[in-house]
């Protein structure tokens, strides 16, 4: 079973909450890691940050909540930032071209 939990903590402007996710993001999660990305960018100022540590696989439903949050980030203006991915996911997102749209950080990127 996939864990999903928001964590809110503050950088100097207190505008940096972060979603940690553990187990596998798949179509079977999907929607439930959409709703929880959505309510991420919402209480998000100026960034947010998506902690994928704990997570062992992600296919293209995950890969699409991860677009479809980011996209409304961007409208929002807020900087969505992924955290510590697994090698294999990131060579998803370099392969899949996710790692141009928004940032992949491998170190503490919450503040």
């Amino acid at each position: 079973m996939t864990t999903i939990e928001t964590a809110y903590r503050c950088d100097a402007s207190c505008a940096r909450p972060a979603l940690h996710v553990h187990g596998d993001l798949d179509l079977f999660e999907a929607d439930r890691f959409g709703i929880a990305l959505t309510r991420l960018v919402d209480q998000a100022v100026d960034g947010c940050v998506v902690n994928l540590a704990g997570v062992g696989f992600i296919d293209s439903a995950g890969i699409h909540a991860l677009l479809r949050a980011h996209s409304a980030a961007k409208t929002k203006g807020v900087e969505m930032v992924i955290q510590a991915p697994s090698a294999r996911m990131k060579r998803v997102f370099e392969a899949s071209g996710i790692d141009h749209l928004m940032p992949v950080a491998s170190a503490d990127a919450s503040g």
